[in-house]
């Protein structure tokens, strides 16, 4: 395990742009060195979506567990290697040597790497990708189509709730129009939408009586299962967080990282790394899974 005063000391290289990486500060102050050709090989990328008030080392703590356990089924050490700005991720993933796994908590940029063949799925959680429009206090509408002429909040436009909102709007035939302003006007018979930073601030203003002007909210899976107030539509289920292997990996190692993946509810070393994950099982996933969820966004 790295110690946190190591993260501290990676952070501040990192931050000084004396560090190329967070993984090479680390091995700098921790008098560590990669083999030749390894370092990138053997990384868990980890695409974690968190807000800003999880710290780094926290995040290494959340998938360290679950590194260890692939390192038994890899030809060498896994390490975690957490993403918390999906545009840092796609750019790793655009490196070579890609990384040797990813988890992806945004399902749909790890389906375009799997039906383009650059990764093989490994596993999902058993729980499906269920986002949904939740109501404010004051909206009086019943369903999607009363959000016509409403001001409607939105996750971030990168994130795959924000794909499927956008997605369902167009088979209902809704229109829709962005808003970048603080105070978006209404617009007759159109959806508009104003996209909030984080997901997690959606619940607080869509719940809050005093800010009436947004009659409606668009949240993920898991604000979605917080929620206490009036649901207007659940989306269609939706492969959820995902793991992949890169798909030059032996078949061996691949064949070997499923079973070891969708069996950890069934050992103690495994319970702890799906709690730190805050997963409760995963199951084997299919490439079809994810050629059905791109054929559904497009």
């Amino acid at each position: 395990m790295i110690s946190r005063r190591t993260f501290v000391s990676a952070s501040l290289l990192a931050g000084a742009g004396q560090a190329p990486s967070l993984a090479h500060a680390i091995a700098a102050t921790s008098g560590a060195s990669s083999p030749a050709g390894t370092d990138r090989q053997l990384m868990l990328a980890i695409n974690e979506a968190a807000t800003a008030t999880v710290s780094i080392a926290a995040l290494y703590d959340r998938y360290e567990p679950v590194a260890k356990i692939l390192s038994r089924v890899s030809p060498s050490q896994v390490r975690p290697e957490p993403f918390i700005d999906v545009s840092l991720f796609r750019a790793e993933l655009a490196k070579q040597p890609r990384p040797a796994y990813i988890f992806n908590k945004t399902v749909d940029l790890l389906a375009e790497e799997v039906v383009a063949g650059r990764y093989l799925p490994l596993v999902r959680t058993a729980e499906p990708y269920v986002a949904g429009f939740v109501a404010s206090p004051n909206f009086k509408g019943d369903g999607l189509a009363s959000l016509k002429g409403q001001l409607v909040l939105f996750p971030p436009a990168d994130t795959m709730t924000a794909r499927l909102g956008f997605k369902t709007l167009r088979q209902l035939g809704l229109d829709y129009q962005i808003s970048d302003s603080n105070t978006p006007q209404r617009l007759p018979n159109t959806v508009v939408i104003r996209h909030v930073p984080k997901n997690d601030v959606i619940d607080s203003i869509i719940g809050n009586p005093a800010l009436s002007w947004y009659s409606a909210g668009l949240m993920n899976p898991s604000a979605l299962k917080g929620w206490k107030g009036r649901v207007l539509a659940k989306l269609d289920p939706q492969p959820n967080w995902s793991l992949a292997a890169r798909a030059d990996l032996p078949a061996s190692v691949v064949s070997s990282a499923v079973e070891v993946l969708s069996t950890l509810h069934q050992t103690a070393d495994g319970q702890k790394a799906l709690e730190a994950m805050k997963v409760r099982q995963f199951v084997p996933a299919k490439k079809s899974d994810y050629v059905s969820l791109l054929d559904y966004l497009r």
